[in-house]
């Protein structure tokens, strides 16, 4: 499914236009695809925070740039463009940045809800290990765990990294992508306590990463005052500091 079409049946889906199956069968997906599941809800809160008279407005940027498109009038032939499927998706990419970028900067960041936060600044964090830095008992789930994490199986990933955090519980890295696939499943409850207990263990190649993470956990759980707290902690040269202070500057009071 491309770009487009998948934003066009996530606009259904929200509309409640979907047939009976095509509903079902959607669901479906929503609970197998966390990735998924996150562009719905940030669709969601875009559509809350849309009204009419910015939609319009929005409406009216995008004709002005269809206008500045507009073929000569002279004699002199036109040359035709055609875009291929990938062209076309990255141009919807581009009008769905465009509409991003049109809400936040019209709303400003004090109205900005933790569920859009969240969405804004969490991205799953890149893979470090690889089967070679694994025990050779552990190697065959290692290698499993990996390709669950990578292919978006955050389930998946959860119960492998799991299996391997019982086996190792020294391990700080099995503890950390653990955290980060119950995270990356919208399981913040379940991904706190396993960053607390990452910054409780002293130092470590990761703490900075797990404190940056952890402050995400408490956003996706609406716990602004936890999260702020430990946003605080991010010293300057730390781990996405800059991103900390951008989510401090905001005043959202939920």
């Amino acid at each position: 499914m491309s770009l487009e079409e998948q934003y066009e049946q996530i606009e259904r889906y929200l509309a409640e236009a979907l047939s009976p199956e095509e509903q079902q069968a959607f669901e479906a997906r929503l609970q197998e695809d966390a990735a998924l599941a996150r562009e719905v809800k940030l669709h969601r809160e875009l559509a809350r925070s849309l009204n009419d008279e910015k939609v319009n407005a929005l409406r009216g940027q995008l004709k002005n740039i269809d206008q500045g498109w507009a073929a000569p009038t002279d004699q002199q032939p036109t040359k035709r463009i055609s875009l291929n499927w990938r062209q076309l998706a990255g141009v919807a990419a581009i009008i769905a940045i465009g509409i991003l970028a049109y809400t936040f900067l019209n709303r400003g960041p004090a109205s900005l809800t933790n569920d859009e936060l969240f969405a804004q600044h969490f991205s799953p964090y890149r893979l470090v290990l690889d089967e070679r830095s694994a025990a050779p008992s552990e190697a065959d789930q290692l290698r499993a765990a990996i390709s669950s994490y990578e292919t978006g199986n955050y389930d998946q990933a959860t119960e492998r990294f799991q299996q391997l955090q019982n086996t190792a519980p020294d391990n700080v890295l099995y503890t950390f992508y653990t955290a980060l696939s119950q995270l990356s499943n919208e399981r913040p409850t379940e991904a706190i306590p396993l960053l607390q207990g990452l910054l409780q263990k002293g130092t470590h190649l990761f703490v900075q990463q797990s404190r940056w993470y952890l402050a995400l956990a408490h956003l996706d759980n609406n716990d602004s005052e936890n999260a702020k707290a430990v946003l605080r902690q991010i010293q300057e040269g730390d781990y996405q500091y800059e991103a900390a202070q951008a989510i401090l500057a905001t005043d959202n009071s939920e």
